[in-house]
């Protein structure tokens, strides 16, 4: 998938007419970095795909390479999701879904004790948050809540949010 998404990232700075440079400031990131990924020779946590993606005005679900089925139903066998690479110490993203480009991507995020994890950026679209078991405090904005097994929270992901076990 590293070589998919370099090769992608690449023809969406090369559509903008941006160089690696313009591209790795604007998204924060070095330009040794952003040259290394349109290479395939390293991989991206998913905050900072949600930074380079922003570049482009885009998710980063959409610069993902598309792993969809033509499948009017997304069935993603137990066990079977693919884990979110890098999502930070004590964060473990797996998606729920092959299609990365439909309105709704399920995930299920488990926080390590005291392990927090922040999108700095922001991405269209919304966010439910269902907590299955402990306490997390989720950040939306300047805006913190703390939910505890059971509850919900719904908010625009556009935001800068993030989410911290509290066990």
């Amino acid at each position: 998938m590293t070589s998919k998404l370099g090769a992608r990232l690449r023809a969406l700075r090369q559509a903008k007419g941006y160089t690696v440079s313009q591209t790795a400031s604007l998204a924060g990131l070095s330009r040794s970095f952003v040259s290394m990924l349109e290479n395939g020779k390293t991989s991206i946590s998913a905050e900072r795909l949600e930074r380079l993606a922003a570049v482009f005005g885009l998710r980063a679900s959409d610069v993902l390479p598309d792993t969809s089925s033509t499948s009017l139903i997304q069935v993603v066998r137990a066990g079977t999701g693919p884990r979110v690479p890098n999502a930070g110490p004590g964060v473990e993203i797996t998606l729920l879904s092959n299609d990365l480009h439909r309105l709704l991507q399920p995930v299920i995020m488990r926080l390590a004790p005291g392990a927090s994890y922040v999108n700095e950026v922001g991405h269209a679209g919304e966010e439910l948050v269902y907590v299955l078991s402990g306490a997390l405090e989720l950040r939306v904005d300047t805006v913190a809540v703390e939910l505890r097994e059971g509850d919900t929270a719904h908010y625009p992901s556009a935001l800068r949010h993030g989410y911290a076990n509290l066990g």
